[in-house]
């Protein structure tokens, strides 16, 4: 991992925090939500709040939560709205953090100067006691905190000076004198501070992944008339079975895929491609450098040129150490370079499963799902787009992976996530 934390591919984005003060506030809000203190003097946080060192320190990555059902953020400065997030309840979680801090941009900025700020996500399910309470979850009700109840009191401080105004002889009334100067006292004078966070509804949740049950997949759009459940641990007893209200599938029924495509919501088609120099090329790429990592161990391998490439893959080649898979693809690329597309039917499964990609006409949080869906069902990897849509999975192999590969992977990440994430989701 250290040479991911050196190219800002793992680490980044992250809020290091070593003041007392804001520790102590972060501590404040822990114990507020009724979670244990850390004892670290110093450790970073992302936009969510959550912590990877204290996640470490309390053995426990699920710290910020009483089960699935009830997460909670914390928001110690406005700098976490340019922190990523990097454990992630559900994939709707960026434009929940988006929304607020879009939303609420002056109260947290005021807010934080005085104190810290923890929001709850109450959907009315106390505990998911099995995978289809996911289906009862259209809408989260956000409801903020502070550790000294700061909002609330702002709120009745405003009051009681508005009873002064509008009160006949309410400059006589002694208690309501008493009333108002023990809050200034003990809070100072907050008619000025925009401390307002009311509570409100986020509802943009029709299509997600949650890792509750170890990782569910969730589709509500007008291509399926039955909501589709995607277990990831595959334990469903109903996979593919159509006579109920709903649909599920385990991830490796081999009919999800044809379910997927029957209803318009992949397509594969090698029309696709044309003019899309980096998709073929980079999964082809991908198989190369894993052969010439474990054939070649010691040389040192530069395939940034199509001369280098051509280079190794006759190396390979003399020796029969490419794959069907990669000839495939090698196809497939030299014909969409002359602006060809054959039928993808006449390849492998694996190589249709690779080159599948989300209807270009659903909504974008439908294709992120999607993408997360086929990159965990191909057995032949786009390591960008790994990277891009299944971090968590990416991660754990990267750890893995040859020295090679991984040089070779950092190196096309940093040159291509950025412009490949838009292209993916908005340029199909």
């Amino acid at each position: 991992m250290k040479k991911l934390i050196e190219h800002n591919l793992f680490g980044n984005g992250l809020l290091f925090l070593d003041e007392p003060l804001l520790i102590d506030r972060y501590n404040v809000s822990l114990k507020d939500i009724g979670i244990k203190e850390t004892k670290l003097t110093q450790f970073h946080i992302d936009k969510w709040g959550w912590s990877p060192e204290i996640a470490q320190e309390f053995g426990n990555k699920d710290y910020m939560s009483f089960g699935f059902a009830n997460p909670y953020s914390i928001i110690l400065s406005p700098e976490q709205e340019e922190c990523s997030i990097y454990y992630p309840f559900h994939s709707f979680d960026w434009e929940l953090m988006d929304t607020i801090f879009d939303v609420y941009k002056e109260q947290i900025k005021d807010i934080t100067t005085k104190t810290a700020l923890w929001f709850e996500m109450d959907q009315g399910i106390s505990n998911y006691r099995s995978a289809q309470d996911l289906l009862m979850v259209d809408t989260f009700t956000i409801k903020f905190h502070t550790p000294d109840n700061i909002i609330q009191t702002s709120v009745q401080q405003k009051k009681l000076v508005q009873e002064f105004y509008d009160t006949p002889n309410g400059w006589a009334d002694s208690s309501l004198h008493a009333k108002i100067l023990e809050s200034v006292v003990d809070y100072g004078d907050l008619r000025q501070r925009n401390f307002d966070l009311k509570e409100f509804q986020f509802t943009k949740i029709k299509s997600f992944y949650s890792r509750v049950f170890n990782g569910i997949f969730l589709l509500r759009n007008e291509y399926i008339n039955k909501t589709l459940m995607i277990f990831e641990n595959n334990n469903s007893t109903l996979s593919g079975e159509s006579n109920h209200s709903h649909m599920e599938y385990n991830l490796n029924d081999e009919n999800l895929f044809i379910y997927l495509y029957n209803n318009k919501l992949i397509d594969n088609s090698l029309s696709n491609y044309i003019g899309d120099f980096y998709t073929v090329q980079t999964i082809r790429d991908t198989l190369l450098i894993e052969q010439l990592a474990e054939h070649f161990p010691d040389e040192e391998i530069n395939i940034t040129s199509e001369r280098h490439k051509n280079k190794y893959i006759s190396m390979l080649a003399n020796d029969n150490k490419l794959s069907d898979y990669f000839w495939a693809l090698e196809e497939i690329n030299n014909e969409i370079k002359k602006g060809k597309a054959g039928n993808i039917l006449k390849y492998s499964f694996a190589v249709q499963l690779a080159l599948s990609y989300p209807n270009p006409k659903l909504p974008i949080e439908d294709k992120k799902v999607i993408w997360q869906i086929l990159i965990k069902l191909s057995p032949i990897k786009d390591v960008v787009l790994q990277y891009l849509f299944d971090k968590n999975k990416f991660f754990e192999e990267y750890v893995d992976w040859s020295d090679k590969k991984q040089d070779w992977a950092i190196d096309h990440i940093k040159q291509n996530k950025n412009q490949l994430f838009n292209f993916k989701l908005n340029n199909r």
